[in-house]
């Protein structure tokens, strides 16, 4: 199962880099945009159960997949790229 996962995310990890290669935006904004949910562990400034509940919301894939939905339903390309 733990190959299965991996492999999973990988597959997550390449079509991402591939949607967001066909965006007008430079590889500058993946990087950011790659790393902002960790900013989320901020939250564990406040307390343990806050931070753990922002972190693991902001991880979410359901959260991506959403904002990417509404990226583009909304055919807004930074809510795409965002997500």
């Amino acid at each position: 199962m733990r190959w299965w996962l991996k492999t999973e995310a990988l597959g997550l990890f390449g079509l991402s880099v591939w949607m967001y290669s066909e965006t007008p935006y430079s590889a500058w904004w993946y990087v950011g945009l790659f790393l902002t949910p960790d900013v989320s562990m901020l939250a564990y400034l406040v307390n343990k159960r806050i931070g753990a509940f922002v972190y693991n919301v902001a991880h979410h894939q359901g959260v991506a997949a959403a904002v990417t939905l509404t990226g583009i339903v909304a055919e807004n390309s930074f809510l795409f790229v965002a997500g």
